[in-house]
């Protein structure tokens, strides 16, 4: 699937990138995962939920800097169906992942009594820390007014 099919399907649309927007989506990422990793085995519920949350704001960091923007009901679901499709292989694994942890944190979130241990915690924050650093990446390569930050 390319972003041909993607806007077909109604999942993207075009859109003009703005570079602000887009520095503010990856400083957000960035910070996301420093609080990750500052809460620590601490409570592993929200280190797992900051951690999709980081990959989240990557993965839409990464479609603005190419010039489209999800679309629909579900942007999350979108999200993560244009990152299958267009983030390459590296991404391709971890993108399966993020999808069972956007499963994973609805039930945290919503079912009290399933809680989410410590190692899917720390797993969580080392797929979101891999993802993040690789979307981040694309999206440099893509939109070159994105400040380097790392």
């Amino acid at each position: 699937m390319n972003f041909k099919d993607l806007l077909e399907r109604g999942v993207v649309e075009k859109f003009t990138p703005d570079a602000e927007k887009i520095q503010t989506l990856q400083e957000r990422a960035l910070k996301d995962l420093a609080s990750a990793r500052t809460l620590g085995g601490g409570d592993p519920e929200w280190v797992y939920v900051i951690s999709y949350e980081a990959m989240l704001r990557a993965g839409k960091c990464l479609l603005l800097a190419r010039g489209y923007r999800p679309r629909g009901r579900d942007i999350p679901k979108a999200i993560i169906t244009a990152m299958a499709a267009v983030g390459g292989e590296p991404l391709k694994a971890l993108v399966n992942l993020m999808d069972l942890m956007r499963r994973r944190r609805a039930q945290a979130l919503d079912e009290m009594n399933r809680p989410i241990p410590r190692y899917e915690g720390e797993q969580a924050l080392e797929h979101a820390e891999k993802f993040v650093t690789h979307a981040l990446r694309l999206a440099r390569k893509s939109h070159t007014q994105l400040t380097l930050f790392r």
